[in-house]
C-alpha cells in the first residue's frame, strides 16, 4: 500500500469510527441530541479530555 492509498485508507477508517461513536452515544440518550451535546458527551466519557481538536466540525458532516 503507498502513501496515498494509507491516508485515504486512515480517512474513510476514522470517518466510520466517527459515525459509530455518534450513533452510540445517539442510541443511548433518551433525547435529542445535537452537535455540542454530544461534544461534551464524548468529553465527559473522556475524563475531561477533548477526543478532537474541534469537537463539532467532524459532527457536521454526518448530522444530516
Amino acid at each position: 500500500m503507498d502513501d496515498t492509498q494509507a491516508r485515504k485508507f486512515q480517512k474513510d477508517l476514522n470517518a466510520g469510527l466517527v459515525a459509530l461513536v455518534l450513533l452510540a452515544v445517539l442510541e443511548r440518550s433518551a433525547e435529542d441530541l445535537y452537535g455540542y451535546e454530544i461534544a461534551k458527551r464524548l468529553q465527559r466519557a473522556n475524563q475531561g479530555e477533548a477526543l478532537v481538536r474541534r469537537p463539532c466540525a467532524p459532527l457536521l458532516p454526518h448530522h444530516r
